[in-house]
């Protein structure tokens, strides 16, 4: 049994896209964090979209934006000691409440 997830959050590196067994996919590392009363919490999950309907997408999937994510949690795994969590992702859409934030020029022009 599989679990059903959304995930808000921004994306830490650009997406990619990669060949498993000569299929391509679209990879997203995606950061969601908590705030709770002691310090913040970022939970990091990589999600992994199999279909080739979102990799038209991967133009726009860049570093820092935020997107939502709709699919399936993978049961968690280990690696180095290190806790991997995976997403088959099912949807995808950009949060307008949480894009980049963009540098702004303050200069004053004469």
């Amino acid at each position: 049994m599989t679990n059903r997830i959304t995930v808000y959050g921004h994306l830490g590196k650009d997406s990619e896209i990669k060949e498993v067994n000569g299929k391509k996919i679209l990879v997203l590392s995606v950061a969601s964090t908590h705030k709770t009363k002691a310090s913040d919490v970022t939970v990091w999950r990589r999600v992994t979209f199999w279909d080739d309907s979102h990799q038209k997408l991967q133009q726009y999937l860049k570093k820092g934006s935020a997107v939502v994510v709709y699919g399936m949690e993978q049961p968690p795994t280990i690696y180095n000691n290190i806790v991997q969590l995976e997403v088959i992702g099912k949807d995808l859409s950009f949060n307008p409440f949480g894009g980049k934030k963009k540098e702004e020029n303050t200069e004053n022009k004469s």
